[in-house]
């Protein structure tokens, strides 16, 4: 995965549902990327849809995803 400039290319881990268990612990940044790309994915599929109208849609999407921002990066440190 392309990380930055300064990193250039790693290789990251990848989490495989059934292997993950209670107790079990991913590390805090891993929480952030997942949720904005779920937010981008079913946004991308709404307005594709055309079953929404592309602005109204986007400005509510971005407006939750700020609003929870706070919440996301309080329970990953």
């Amino acid at each position: 995965m392309w990380i930055d400039p300064a990193h250039g290319w790693r290789d990251v881990p990848v989490y495989v549902g059934e292997a993950l268990r209670p107790g079990c612990t991913l590390p805090g940044p891993l929480l952030l990327p997942v949720g904005l790309a779920v937010v981008v994915v079913l946004g991308a599929a709404a307005v594709l849809s055309g079953m929404f109208a592309r602005q109204p849609l986007l400005f509510w999407i971005a407006t939750a995803y700020v609003a929870l921002l706070p919440l996301e990066v309080r329970l990953a440190i």
